[in-house]
């Protein structure tokens, strides 16, 4: 025991000393860090002419001392390749507890020779106190390995609004499918997108104030040129539900209470109509609003409802839907159900008194059947005798 405490003790004492001797080593001791992705995307392939462009690769520059810092961000690449940093700035300054998210774009020229290349970013930062003048200090860099292939296929992308135009506040992704692992490439941000790419498996989608509002899965084949065309889901039910007004223990009503969200833009001349079925057959269809706005973001609506011919006996389904651009179908909500049934003395007279009612008919069919076999015997008889 006293063997194994003591192996334990030194064991976290080796482990110390070469944390202290790593720590020591590293370059944020100059104040300066970094995270992110931009090395989940290590093995990453681009054709030639191609590039990585999404807003998903990114590196974190920090500033973790308590004095502001100069960072100065640069690459090393191989010829034919080139590193461009988002926003457009490669010398930046960090407040003392700062941090700022860069996006890293890797793009490959057309006469790459195939092959893998080690890609690099590294964030520095610049003393300028020095009397000798401005010396930098490397600092924290992130790596990966990018495979240039001489296949490619082309793609074409439109984000489209019910109307059939480019919805221009859309972001489109496009992302490669690796080992049914989605990996995003490209990124565009005004509703369309063009690349050359790596032929594949890919999920393209399109998405709305952060939510996703359509995708479709394609495969490229080598030198293959296609077109996509999402029809964007802009509008959605966020709520919807039917509650029974109850006074005095009769159904006097329901109340309704919907929220539907738009994610797209202030959409004139929409309708929002409930549909009432009753035993599967329609019986009312009212606008609650008729060539209103339906406005960006949620538009809630609550109002008690009545059918025009009165509560009867049956299952009620009520469904909401909002019609926008010309009387196009937008959402519908899910159907919610109110079963109403029919009084005590109405489901005694149809469970109990009509099934025997019907039980008697059918006894008396019989015994008048019977009779009448008899007296048809009779007869036959009579006139044997004779």
């Amino acid at each position: 025991m006293e063997r194994c405490s003591t192996v334990l003790i030194i064991l976290v004492l080796v482990l110390s000393s070469m944390f202290y001797h790593a720590m020591a080593q590293q370059p944020v001791v100059g104040g300066v860090g970094m995270s992110g992705s931009f090395y989940t995307f290590d093995g990453i392939s681009i054709p030639a002419g191609g590039e990585l462009n999404t807003s998903e690769a990114y590196i974190v520059v920090y500033n973790y001392i308590e004095e502001p810092i100069d960072v100065v961000l640069n690459y090393s690449a191989p010829p034919g390749i080139s590193v461009k940093f988002l926003p457009n700035e490669t010398n930046i300054t960090l407040q003392p507890g700062e941090h700022r998210r860069i996006q890293v774009i890797v793009s490959v020229s057309k006469d790459t020779v195939p092959g893998t290349y080690r890609v690099s970013v590294t964030a520095s930062r610049v003393f300028r106190e020095k009397p000798e003048g401005v010396v930098i200090q490397p600092s924290v860099t992130q790596m990966i390995n990018v495979t240039v292939i001489g296949e490619y296929s082309v793609i074409h992308v439109y984000a489209l609004d019910p109307s059939g135009k480019v919805a221009r506040n859309a972001l489109v992704r496009l992302y490669r499918v690796v080992d049914n692992v989605l990996r995003p490439i490209i990124d565009s941000r005004n509703g369309e997108l063009h690349a050359r790419v790596v032929p594949g498996d890919y999920v393209v989608r399109a998405y709305l104030a952060g939510e996703l509002v359509a995708e479709e899965k394609i495969t490229l084949a080598p030198f293959e040129e296609k077109t996509v065309n999402l029809s964007l889901k802009i509008v959605y039910f966020e709520y919807f539900s039917i509650k029974p007004i109850i006074v005095g223990g009769e159904l006097r009503g329901v109340k309704v209470h919907a929220v539907i969200k738009n994610v797209y833009k202030n959409i004139t001349g929409a309708d929002v109509v409930l549909e009432v079925a009753r035993n599967g057959e329609v019986i009312d269809r009212r606008a609650v609003v008729r060539s209103s706005t339906l406005v960006l973001g949620r538009n809630e609506y609550e109002f008690d409802y009545i059918p025009p011919t009165g509560w009867e006996p049956g299952n009620y389904t009520f469904t909401m839907k909002v019609y926008g651009f010309g009387g196009k179908l937008l959402a519908v909500s899910p159907v919610r159900w109110l079963l109403i049934k029919p009084p005590l003395w109405m489901r005694l007279h149809l469970h109990i008194i009509l099934p025997l009612l019907a039980a008697l008919i059918i006894v008396w069919l019989l015994i008048r059947r019977r009779k009448r076999r008899g007296e048809e015997r009779g007869k036959s008889n009579t006139a044997r005798r004779r």
